[in-house]
């Protein structure tokens, strides 16, 4: 694949000569080059969203693991139990389709309720 350019040259006196001046340059690596940022972009993007969706899904199931401790300590330990063990196990397989690099280090688990409701509600 090739660029063409082509100039007209001025003689002397700033008139135009009565010839021009032509350059080809090979573009060929360069349209490559382009083509595969783009592919990247792309497939940065769509990696992206993906992340996003599953840190949404973690903070949703989070809360509502939060939200079901308080509701224990208020109730009985047997509902508690059946529903933090559903919660935690939709909660590892949300983690489970995020990349390794994606993870992010746990929050403390002396994070309240409260607190991670409060950082929800600032997104």
């Amino acid at each position: 694949m090739g660029h063409l350019t082509v100039s007209r040259v001025k003689n002397e006196d700033g008139a135009p000569a009565d010839y021009t001046v032509g350059m080809v340059e090979d573009i060929t690596e360069r349209k490559r080059a382009e083509r595969e940022l783009r592919a990247a972009h792309d497939q940065l993007t769509k990696e992206l969203a993906e992340r996003t969706q599953a840190e949404a899904e973690i903070v949703r199931l989070s809360v509502s693991l939060i939200n079901a401790q308080e509701e224990s300590e208020r109730g009985s330990p047997a509902s508690y139990t059946t529903t933090l063990a559903s919660k935690s196990q939709s909660l590892h397989h949300t983690q489970q389709y995020q990349t390794p690099d994606s993870r992010r280090p746990p929050r403390s688990s002396r994070t309240s309720g409260a607190c991670l409701r409060q950082s929800v509600g600032n997104r």
